[in-house]
């Protein structure tokens, strides 16, 4: 690898850490809800996921970079996805602040969907503000 990106290298290994610290904290909280509902669990378990594929993916771009623009592209690309899906974790998981829903909250969603016929299913509850401008996690 040429001297000229050694600087974007070291932004690409500061990145890669931080998607890792944010699975480290996706599974500390997913130990410390061990006995919570099963899909606030699956919700935990689709985040950490994607930050095992998120740091995946920048390997493969880096591998795949010839010069510096490419370098720079990949680490551009990644660090505006990951930093999107980053907030939506942060504000549906309220990491830093209060990182439960309510019990009461859970206990009327739960009776809700019972009446509405949808035992089968487990609702999903976060905390944050809902707006309609938050991008989705999978896009």
């Amino acid at each position: 690898m040429p001297q000229l990106v050694e600087d974007l290298t070291a932004l690409k290994s500061s990145l890669a850490d931080r998607a890792k610290a944010l699975e480290t904290y996706l599974e500390g909280l997913k130990a410390d809800h061990g006995r919570s509902d099963g899909s606030f669990r699956r919700a935990l378990d689709i985040c950490r996921a994607y930050t095992r594929t998120f740091v995946k993916q920048l390997d493969s771009d880096w591998v795949e970079a010839t010069d510096r623009e490419q370098y720079r592209q990949a680490l551009r690309s990644a660090l505006k996805s990951f930093l999107r899906r980053e907030q939506w974790i942060d504000e549906r998981f309220a990491r830093s602040t209060q990182s439960d829903v309510p019990r009461a909250l859970k206990t009327i969603a739960r009776e809700q969907f019972d009446d509405l016929g949808l035992q089968e299913q487990d609702p999903v509850l976060t905390v944050g503000h809902p707006t309609a401008s938050r991008p989705s996690l999978l896009t």
